[in-house]
Parts: C-alpha cells; sequence; structure tokens
C-alpha cells in the first residue's frame, strides 16, 4: 500500500481485555481493548493476541453496518507487561502452553516485575520454586523466547502489511535469525516458500537503504513476471519478451538483467529451454514439471498394448447387456481405451463421451481391474459419479493431501514412491487440470496402469498454468479420438447446439426463449454485475426454485473488473452469505 495512505493511520494504545473471535488460519482477531477505560472493539489480521497484553496499534476507525463503530488495525506492536500484576494476568492467559493461573502467580509471587526478565535469560531460576522442574523450567523459557521472536518477525513484516500467516512461515523456515535474514535479503519472500508480492520486497528494501541494482532484486523481479506469466496460464516467457517486460518495471538495464537471469539458472530458480526459432524461460518448477510429462507420457506409450488387439467382443456383449448401440467412433474409443496405457477421450457436450466412458468401466470390471475415478473439482467428481454409478474424488483427495511439511506446503502422499494401486485411473473434465496437478498425478500412475483422459479442449481451461489437454492432443503423440456426433436428446439443447456453433465459427441462436439458452445482453459490466446478483438472489430461484449457494454457480472470463471473479464474488457473499461473529471466515 502506498506511504501517502499509510501516514493518514491513527495510532491507539491500550490493553486486549477480550479476544472475542481468532482464525488461526489466516492470524484474523477480533478483540475487547480498554484504552484509557473505555472499551473499543478491535478489528484485523493481527495474528494471536492473548488477553492482557499491552498493544500499540495503527490504522483507521470504520463503521460496520452490523456491529457499529470498530477500529480496523493495519499493524500491531505489543509491549511487554511491565507491573508484577500484568505479568501474573499475561502468564495466565495461556500464552505459554502449560502454565496457567496457578503456575503465573506463583512466578510472580516469587520474582515480581523480574519475572520475564529471568524467564527468558535465566529460566533455571524457576526450578527453584515448587512444583518445578529444571526440564520445565528450560522449556517454559525456550517457549517465551520462541513467542518473542516469532512476534518480532510479524511485527515487522507487518508495516509492509505482509500477513501474521506469511511471518510464521518465515519463522519456521529461519526462526531465530528471521528479522536479520529478511533485513539482509527482503527478496527471498518473493520465493515459493513465501509468495510475497515483489513491491512489497522491494518497500523492505527500499526502506533498508539496499542497491536497487542487485542480483537479488532483479531476480526477485524476473521471478514476479513469471509467476504473474503463470496466474495468467503461461508456464514460460520468451527471452526476449522477459527482458523487454522487467528491464522497464524494476528500472534496470539489459546488460544488468542479463547477468542477474544465468546467476538464477545457475542457482536453478530458473531454467532456459531452447528452440530454433527462440529461448523460453521458465520458473525451474514449471520446467521440470513439463520435462516429467513428456518422460512418463513416452515411457507409458512404449508399454502399452500391441495395436492389433481387438476388444469388439467385450464391446458386444455390453451392447447387449445394455440394450444399446454404440456408434462407430465410440466403439474405436472403447477399443483404443483399453489398448493403450495412455488414451484421450474427447470431444464437445453431447457427443456420448460418457456413454463411452462407461462402456470402457464395465468391461474393465468384468475383467476384475482396480479402477478409480476423478475429476479436478469436487463439483466434477460429483457429476461424475453421477453420471457413472461409482464413487468419484477430486485429484487432490486421491492423491491424499499432505500438509505435515515443515513449509507449510501441501504435498501428496501418493507420488513415484507411493503410487495409486489402481489398474485403471480415469481422469474427467482434463481440460481443467493445470501442468503441475497433471505432473503430481503422473507421478502417482504406475507405469503398468492405464490412464485414461476424458474432456473438451474447448471447455473450461486450467486455474493454473498450462493447458495440458489441449498440448497432448495437439502432439498428435498421445492415442486420442474425439466424439463429433450429437445424439439426439443432446440436440435438444440450446446449450449444446451453441457451444458447437461457437466452436464451429458459426453465429449462435439468441433469440429462443424457450428452451436452456437465454441471451441478456447489457450496457456494460456495472449493469453486467448487477444483473448476475439479481439473477442468483433473486430471479432464478424465484422461477425454478433453485438454491443460490447448492445449484447456481457464476462464471466470468477474467479475475478483474467490476464483472470479474474477485468483485463478483465479493458482492454475492455480501448478498447470498454476508459476514457474522457467528460464522468462521
Amino acid at each position: 500500500m502506498p506511504e501517502t495512505q499509510t501516514e493518514e493511520y491513527i495510532t491507539i494504545t491500550g490493553t486486549a481485555e477480550e479476544v472475542v473471535y481468532k482464525n488461526p488460519d489466516n492470524g484474523y482477531i477480533v478483540i475487547t481493548m480498554d484504552i484509557d477505560g473505555s472499551p473499543e472493539t478491535v478489528v484485523g489480521t493481527l495474528g494471536d493476541i492473548v488477553e492482557g497484553e499491552s498493544l500499540i496499534l495503527r490504522g483507521n476507525y470504520i463503521a460496520n453496518a452490523k456491529y457499529g463503530r470498530q477500529f480496523k488495525a493495519v499493524t500491531c506492536e505489543r509491549k511487554l507487561p511491565t507491573t508484577a500484576a500484568e505479568i501474573r494476568r499475561y502468564l495466565g492467559s495461556g500464552v505459554i502452553k502449560g502454565v496457567g493461573p496457578a503456575m503465573a502467580k506463583k512466578i510472580t509471587a516469587a520474582f515480581g516485575e523480574e519475572s520475564l526478565d529471568i524467564i527468558e535469560n535465566d529460566p533455571k531460576r524457576l526450578s527453584t520454586l515448587n512444583g518445578i522442574s529444571v526440564d520445565k523450567a528450560l522449556y517454559i523459557g525456550t517457549e517465551f523466547r520462541k513467542l518473542n521472536g516469532i512476534r518480532s518477525i510479524i511485527e515487522f513484516l507487518q508495516k509492509y502489511e505482509i500477513s501474521p500467516l506469511t511471518a510464521s512461515l518465515v519463522w519456521k523456515a529461519y526462526e531465530g535469525d528471521s528479522v536479520q535474514t529478511v533485513r539482509e535479503n527482503p527478496y527471498l519472500l518473493c520465493g515459493e516458500d513465501f509468495n510475497v508480492d515483489f513491491s512489497s520486497a522491494d518497500r523492505i528494501a527500499g526502506d533498508l537503504g539496499l542497491s536497487m541494482f542487485s542480483s537479488d532484486r532483479i531476480k526477485a523481479g524476473i521471478t514476479y513476471v513469471l509467476k504473474e506469466n503463470a496466474n495468467a496460464g503461461h508456464t514460460c516467457v520468451p527471452r526476449t519478451s522477459l527482458t523487454e517486460i522487467v528491464c522497464p518495471l524494476i528500472r534496470v538495464d539489459e546488460e544488468d538483467f542479463d547477468k542477474a537471469l544465468y546467476e538464477g539458472i545457475e542457482e536453478g530458480i530458473f531454467e532456459e529451454y531452447e528452440t530454433a526459432r527462440r529461448n523460453y524461460i521458465f520458473l525451474a518448477e514449471y520446467y521440470k514439471a513439463e520435462e516429467y510429462i513428456a518422460k512418463k507420457t513416452a515411457t507409458m506409450l512404449k508399454l502399452s498394448a500391441p495395436l492389433d488387439k481387438d476388444y469388439a467382443e467385450d464391446i458386444a456383449a455390453i451392447e447387449w447387456q445394455e440394450n444399446i448401440q454404440y456408434e462407430s467412433l465410440q466403439k474405436a474409443a472403447i477399443n483404443a481405451a483399453l489398448g493403450n496405457n495412455i488414451f484421450i477421450l474427447t470431444g464437445g457436450p453431447g457427443t456420448g463421451k460418457t456413454t463411452t466412458l462407461n462402456a470402457v468401466i464395465k468391461i474393465c470390471e468384468a475383467k476384475r481391474k482396480r479402477i478409480m475415478l476423478a475429476a479436478p473439482t469436487g463439483r466434477a467428481a460429483k457429476r461424475m459419479s453421477d453420471l457413472t454409478g461409482r464413487p468419484a474424488k477430486t485429484i487432490h483427495r486421491l492423491l491424499e493431501v499432505d500438509f505435515s511439511g515443515k513449509s507449510g506446503k501441501p504435498k501428496f502422499k501418493h507420488h513415484d514412491r507411493n503410487p495409486l494401486n489402481a489398474d485403471i485411473i480415469i481422469i474427467d473434465e482434463m481440460s481443467m487440470v493445470d501442468t503441475l496437478l497433471f505432473e503430481a498425478l503422473l507421478r502417482a500412475v504406475k507405469l503398468e496402469s492405464k490412464l485414461i483422459m476424458v474432456g473438451d479442449s474447448n471447455q473450461l481451461p486450467s486455474v493454473g498454468a498450462g493447458n495440458v489437454l489441449r498440448d497432448l492432443i495437439s502432439s498428435k503423440m498421445i492415442p486420442t479420438i474425439e466424439l463429433k456426433e450429437i445424439f439426439r436428446q443432446a440436440a435438444e439443447s440450446l446449450i449444446i447446439t451453441n457451444a458447437h456453433k461457437i466452436v464451429g465459427g458459426e453465429m449462435p441462436e439468441l433469440d429462443n426463449r424457450k428452451k436452456d439458452f437465454f441471451f441478456m445482453p447489457t450496457a456494460g459490466d456495472d449493469d453486467t454485475a448487477k444483473l448476475v446478483l439479481d439473477l442468483a438472489k433473486t430471479r432464478l430461484p424465484k422461477s425454478y426454485g433453485y438454491s443460490p449457494i447448492d445449484d447456481i454457480q457464476v462464471l466470468s472470463p477474467t479475475k478483474m473488473g467490476t464483472a470479474g471473479t474477485k468483485e463478483l464474488n465479493r458482492m454475492l457473499q455480501l448478498v447470498l452469505n454476508p459476514p457474522s461473529r457467528m460464522k468462521k471466515e
């Protein structure tokens, strides 16, 4: 946030009387604070605050529509209590696990105003008190020093509006050296472990008087641009384009840029991929992911069954059992799915992908194969389960997310050393799978297993970087069959027929109000947002009995702007699920 805004903040000082609410995941807290004998409600992302702490807060008063006047704090500086009574209340609040009101009373009765100094610098003296062993005394000292260290890095970073959650991750990485490490190189905060915005790290460096031409700063600037492009869906950037973007953005010349870039390549931060036409720069994780995907898919192709194997008898048996007749491309797709270790089934809406997939599942079940079904999102997994009659999971649940690592970043329990115990793995809505998630999935697939991917590359792309399904199809290396015939029931849906017209470059039918597709022109983004809110809150629930929360999904082609996903989500939450003290944020 610009400094002109921070200068307008006011400062208040007082004591935390009551913690009304706190969210341990993001550090948001609501407290009642005693300011010169008057209670004030304070809110903000301030980390862990305990009753009895003396606080110096900077921020502004706001008028909450539901809760009235509140002080919204932006930064929080803690002052340790100084009197014996204040220290007793502070220690008795549970700030140190295992120290309660009784032990706090015993410590302050013996050491008075020196209690905290003794705990920090000479904790063994606590063992002279009945009920406190040497080990317990040392534990209390260690926890108190850790608490002070965490709060030091929180307070240091809060001045730059970096959250307590991020500060705690910094503490986990550097512990007692956290503040000094960040002061020496603020740009390390821009790395994958912390993901702090470049402008925030740049503000810290500017305040500390660090050189704007340092290689650390330039590497952080390059990382920032590559991450922004990854957020826009691109796993890499052409080398020349990267130079043209970064140099004017962070005000450095091309010579310093080149030096920092190749230093970053040597350090493994970036990777350069050379082609005959141009060179591309990747963040290392995306390059390694794409490299792994290419090698693993090539190996799976080599291990596929002979192409002359025919499953016509199995297909005919399913047709007889289900009283169904598959069209020729569907039969070819079933045969290819069963005959290859990796296969893509694609096609537009209503072309029979699910019918084809169900045939594959039934044939594999008849052969007693272990089958796992998954999709990128919970909604897609539920729909997959409804359409197949079998349990389906999100890919994250399939791989089992593990948050136990020191960095706090999620990893997966299933990988190349602990693969999924399945013969057939089927992934629906593959267009929504990004590069890093696909790499993680492939690592968990045994070489002898079959991976069947189903999706329409013209539908929703992945939120993360990479257009995996389209790239796999375009490579012409992965066996792929595209279903094209629109079946009678699907042809009755104007959504489906218009989707095919748009993909085929034809004008969709916009004036038919008797089916399931409605076109509502608006004058601009503001009108569009108002219409979306009205449809979600009032018109659709009233006309069709839909639940605004469970039955309606809003899609937008952009993140930013009044009609972008960020602002629409904010406005939808205000009208459909407004904030409340009774609800966890």
